[in-house]
């Protein structure tokens, strides 16, 4: 039985066809590992951390005015940042996620 198959084996591997060329072994981009990051990326990365660090708190700052509950004469100057700096921050951290996937 099972030292019958075992002993034809190696005849089994020979009567296979190979190629004439070897395979070449491609990697697809999803297997392989993400490239490093470049020098002027490890340099736009710390500085987006410094930058969101800064923004953050910045929106922090007005947040706590704004619970504050004083009256404030620049509502609206303070919203419209407030707006902006939410718009800056997704898009600051959407590109140091993109960056931080190489590190």
């Amino acid at each position: 039985g099972f030292d019958a198959k075992i002993s034809s084996f190696p005849q089994l591997l020979n009567s296979i066809p190979m190629p004439s060329r070897p395979f070449k072994i491609f990697r697809s981009r999803e297997n392989s590992r993400p490239a490093k990051m470049s020098f002027k990326e490890r340099k736009e990365f710390e500085e987006l951390t410094a930058e969101i660090d800064r923004l953050t708190a910045e929106r922090h700052e007005l947040e706590t005015v704004f619970n504050s509950g004083e009256q404030l004469s620049d509502i609206e100057e303070k919203a419209r940042r407030y707006s902006e700096l939410k718009d800056l921050l997704d898009e600051k951290e959407m590109r140091w996620l993109e960056l931080s996937e190489k590190a």
